[in-house]
């Protein structure tokens, strides 16, 4: 549980530290402003979200956490749902910039083997374990959440299902079916879910949680593959 003290302790820091940064606009253009105080907004968020869960979210403490009122937060979120899907898509973001790289080499299934498959896999499920470590894990808790208004949800699906599906693109055409694909991914979105809620509760550090990932995202890919080789 220190370990974990130690990352809120530090998330926190960070928040604080981008908040007294934001106070002084006076001299930043409006439109700049907007995007700094919103990008600011959406911190605290992530960070609350991380440290107290999706539920526990309450737009005041965002205010708190933030230093601006609460009419501040509203102006920019009207309800506390926009804001998380503002969280979320922020966090898609910044994982398909990280994992852009990585397209590249699933553009000729021809040439993308079994064993490549799984070389792609450990390199992706490292890629998205280090944006954990580099912003949190609030976009993925919102991603793979369950939740009971149906609004939200259905909201979450809408933001999520894009991406969802640009990565089947990339894998299905190396597979026999697109259910193979989907069955992928969304075991890795659980197992990623999985293993950042272990890794919040102190249960396995940074680094196994690394190692975790990788070990079970590339065994669902040699297990789908292998599968395939039997049928053939």
């Amino acid at each position: 549980m220190i370990q974990r003290s130690r990352v809120f302790a530090s998330a926190a820091a960070r928040a604080e530290a981008h908040a007294v940064q934001d106070q002084p606009l006076r001299s930043i253009p409006l439109e700049s402003q907007a995007q700094r105080r919103r990008a600011q907004l959406i911190r605290a968020a992530a960070m609350l979200i991380e440290s107290k869960g999706v539920d526990n979210l309450r737009m005041a403490e965002v205010a708190k956490v933030a230093g601006c009122s609460r009419q501040v937060v509203h102006s920019y979120f009207a309800r506390r749902e926009d804001l998380l899907i503002a969280v979320l898509a922020d966090f898609e973001r910044i994982l398909q910039h990280k994992l852009g790289s990585l397209e590249e080499l699933v553009m000729d299934p021809s040439t993308f083997g079994p064993d490549q498959l799984a070389d792609w896999g450990h390199r992706v499920a490292g890629a998205a374990w280090a944006l954990i470590a580099e912003e949190g894990a609030a976009g993925l808790f919102l991603a793979a959440s369950p939740y009971a208004s149906p609004a939200v949800a259905d909201r979450v699906v809408h933001v999520r299902q894009p991406f969802v599906e640009r990565w089947m693109g990339y894998i299905e055409p190396v597979l026999s079916t697109r259910a193979d694909a989907e069955m992928i991914v969304e075991l890795w979105i659980a197992t990623f879910y999985q293993l950042a809620l272990k890794w919040r509760a102190g249960e396995v550090s940074l680094e196994e949680g690394n190692t975790l990932l990788i070990r079970y995202c590339v065994s669902i890919l040699q297990g789908i593959a292998a599968s395939e080789q039997e049928e053939s």
